[in-house]
């Protein structure tokens, strides 16, 4: 039965946040991370004023529990979120765990200026060359493009990122997810430009407005078509990769 309430049975915030709040053990860290990050997205959205007149306001009682269901499954989320964080913290310390008992047990210590990186997969620390690096550097400007010109279609070629070049690499690929993601068709137009205009790559580069990741795929492109042209002579390239 979806029964009507009427104004003065809805109930206040404070009511809904504590309805929400008292199935979940707030002793515990990643639910109080999750909490904290619901209360501060509530926060804003109700903090917001002249954004647009309320069409309509929630009378009954089934779409009440609904909204309450739903503001649970944005904490669990945010839980979810926080065990990934927890994750990645923790195989960061893996890796240096790994990286410290290399050096103990068998005297070699990773120079990571000379391109030296453990890669356990493998069992073993590789160096790569500067002619390696950029190879793979041009795979990460040729994997920009196929990824804005995927749209998004799970169908289309997807992007093949390289994996010698350590985890920087996906938080670049991440980063960049979502400013297509974000920024549809004047996303991908940028990114396909960027990589194609080495003057125009120049211009964005600098320019402080833009997002990291645009930045930083300008900066491989500017990078590498400069370290590859001939002495006292202009030429420009469809796309470039950075040596350093």
């Amino acid at each position: 039965m979806n029964k009507q309430i009427t104004n003065e049975q809805i109930p206040t915030w404070d009511e809904i946040e504590k309805r929400v709040v008292e199935s979940f053990d707030l002793d515990d860290t990643g639910v109080n991370y999750g909490v904290s990050c619901w209360r501060e997205n509530v926060k804003k959205a109700r903090a917001v004023e002249g954004a647009g007149e309320i069409a309509h306001g929630f009378t009954s009682q089934k779409v009440l529990d609904a909204a309450l269901d739903f503001f649970k499954s944005d904490i669990t989320e945010n839980m979810a979120i926080f065990e990934v964080k927890r994750a990645q913290n923790e195989r960061l310390m893996k890796m240096m765990n790994l990286r410290t008992t290399l050096g103990e047990a068998e005297g070699v210590f990773v120079n990571e200026e000379n391109g030296e990186r453990i890669v356990p997969e493998l069992l073993a620390v590789i160096r790569v060359t500067q002619s390696a690096r950029t190879k793979m550097l041009q795979q990460v400007v040729q994997a920009s493009m196929t990824l804005a010109s995927s749209n998004g279609d799970k169908d289309a070629e997807q992007p093949c990122w390289p994996a010698g070049l350590g985890d920087g690499v996906q938080d670049f690929a991440n980063d960049l997810t979502e400013f297509l993601s974000a920024n549809g068709d004047a996303g991908r137009e940028m990114v396909t430009r960027v990589c194609q205009d080495t003057d125009f790559a120049k211009e964005i580069r600098n320019n402080e407005d833009m997002p990291r990741c645009i930045k930083f795929l300008a900066h491989l492109v500017v990078e590498t078509n400069t370290n590859n042209q001939l002495p006292d002579k202009e030429r420009r390239i469809g796309f470039g990769f950075s040596s350093r």
